[in-house]
């Protein structure tokens, strides 16, 4: 709860990547689910649950200059966007109210770069989606004990 009734906000924000922090990041977004449905037997309430597999993907929304930085890690490891090993993505949200909180996306591996321009555009974006395999929020892993060996 904030002390003063400021809550985080888009400026809170700070995105880390292998290519350093992301300062041309025009968005991010990121969920996980696990699946999960009622399982039936006699009657017509649900007896119990089933449990399915866990899964997490993300995308984000940089300008081009950005794309670029990240584009320069990627030649350094001489692979592509799609070969270069899997990384961290690292949400930070910090302010005087609520100090500081983290979401780490872990092995992440995109699986597109969607670019466009336009007549009468003033910035390119460039769209790069992704999946992670776990998420750290606050230290709080979304997989742990989920795999049995």
């Amino acid at each position: 709860m904030p002390v003063n009734g400021t809550y985080y906000a888009w400026e809170d924000l700070a995105v880390l990547m292998p290519s350093g922090l992301q300062f041309d990041l025009q968005s991010i977004e990121y969920k996980h689910q696990r699946e999960s449905e009622d399982v039936y037997g006699q009657g017509a309430a649900p007896r119990g649950e089933g449990r399915g597999n866990w899964s997490a993907e993300g995308k984000l929304v940089m300008k081009r200059e950005g794309y670029s930085q990240f584009l320069n890690y990627v030649k350094a490891q001489q692979k592509t966007v799609y070969t270069i090993p899997k990384f961290s993505i690292t949400a930070v949200y910090g302010n005087s109210d609520q100090g500081l909180s983290d979401d780490q996306l872990l092995r992440c591996r995109i699986l597109e770069v969607d670019k466009k321009a336009a007549q009468g555009d003033k910035s390119l974006n460039v769209e790069v989606p992704f999946k992670f395999e776990d998420i750290e929020e606050d230290g709080v892993s979304a997989t742990a004990g989920l795999n049995l060996f």
